[in-house]
């Protein structure tokens, strides 16, 4: 009964602590300024690209990792290395479309990096 009761009240905890750090990420993310959330989102690419196998070599600038991806991601995935490059090097005024483009990249992104574990995964079986 006690590890029951127990079991119940730390996965409502959980639910709650996932809840709450989505809501402030959300909120975090509204308040930025549009080159920080082009830097967030670009980053966030770079993250689920790893994930898939895609990784910058050592030494490698952004403009040679998208040359190289390029040939193995589509461009819809890996043209976001683009605007990270502004976001970093040049000043980003503040334009809606700069982060509109970016949140497309991150969708695009995402997508591929589901189908191809859906498909590694589908070829280990």
């Amino acid at each position: 009964l006690w590890i029951r009761l127990s079991l119940i009240i730390f996965s409502v905890f959980l639910v709650l602590f996932i809840i709450t750090d989505r809501i402030i990420r959300r909120i975090r993310y509204r308040n930025m300024e549009d080159r920080e959330k082009v830097i967030m989102l670009c980053r966030k690419n770079m993250r689920m690209l790893r994930f898939a196998g895609i990784r910058p070599e050592y030494g490698e600038t952004l403009a040679e990792f998208r040359n190289r991806a390029g040939s193995v991601v589509p461009e819809d995935v890996i043209g976001f290395i683009d605007l990270y490059e502004c976001a970093l090097y040049a000043p980003v005024r503040s334009s809606g479309s700069i982060v509109e483009q970016s949140e497309e990249f991150t969708k695009n992104c995402s997508a591929y990096v589901r189908r191809k574990r859906i498909s590694s995964l589908k070829s280990k079986t």
